[in-house]
């Protein structure tokens, strides 16, 4: 599992407690683990992205509204978006193109990450073992 840095392994651990998508059994929600994988990756931008994220919801429609992102960081937090319930994608017009364009090195890593945990099973063992 790739991490930006330690920090971001934290965080997004964390997101998953404070969202409730995190499950006693391990098991973490589909419409939730890869979204706030991206999501915690966004170093700078997490502490104002963090205030839409509650138990049962991130507001991915205030967030946009809202929150003051780089051109890189938006087309994050929409595939997050994306991720989660659909819809923050097409609507910007933009295509997979602007992914490769736009972001650098880290970034792509972590949108391939979160592709693979979109369509996966995940449980708290696979994402946070040593």
């Amino acid at each position: 599992m790739f991490y930006i840095d330690e920090m971001h392994k934290e965080r997004f651990e964390d997101a998953l407690r404070a969202s409730g998508a995190l499950k006693e059994d391990g098991k973490i929600e589909a419409y939730y683990g890869a979204s706030l994988y991206l999501l915690t990756a966004l170093t700078g931008a997490w502490a104002r992205l963090a205030r839409y994220v509650e138990p049962g919801c991130i507001d991915f429609p205030e967030m946009l509204d809202n929150v003051v992102l780089s051109s890189g960081e938006e087309i994050i937090v929409r595939l997050a978006g994306n991720f989660y319930n659909g819809g923050f994608w097409s609507e910007a017009g933009l295509t997979p193109w602007d992914i490769v364009s736009s972001l650098d090195g880290d970034c792509l890593n972590i949108v391939a990450c979160a592709f693979r945990l979109r369509a996966a099973r995940l449980t708290a063992d696979t994402l946070f073992a040593a």
